[in-house]
């Protein structure tokens, strides 16, 4: 089944999200080539960015989310953060905040 695809020009390549799934690209053609596939396979496509992922041990699915109007918003992808990160987030929460 091919997914709702948008691709997003940015100053260094392009960040396309295919589903749920977000793919960047430095170099158009590549881009081009890999859509083309896509297309044509999406499933074995898909197989394949999933099973090669530089990041798959490090990002895990998040749960979907009730949004308002009672629809359900696909929850996508998210980062392990570090301690570190966790850290200076809480502290930027804490300044905000007050």
């Amino acid at each position: 089944m091919i997914r709702d695809i948008h691709i997003k020009p940015v100053l260094n390549g392009f960040i396309v999200d295919v589903g749920c799934q977000t793919v960047v690209f430095d170099d158009i053609d590549k881009m081009l080539i890999e859509l083309s596939k896509y297309l044509r396979e999406p499933s074995e496509v898909e197989g394949s960015y999933l099973n090669n992922a530089l990041n798959a041990g490090k990002i895990k699915p998040r749960p979907p989310v009730l949004v308002e109007g009672g629809t359900v918003q696909s929850g996508g992808m998210v980062a392990e953060a570090s301690e570190d990160v966790r850290a200076i987030s809480e502290a930027l929460r804490s300044v905000t905040t007050r």
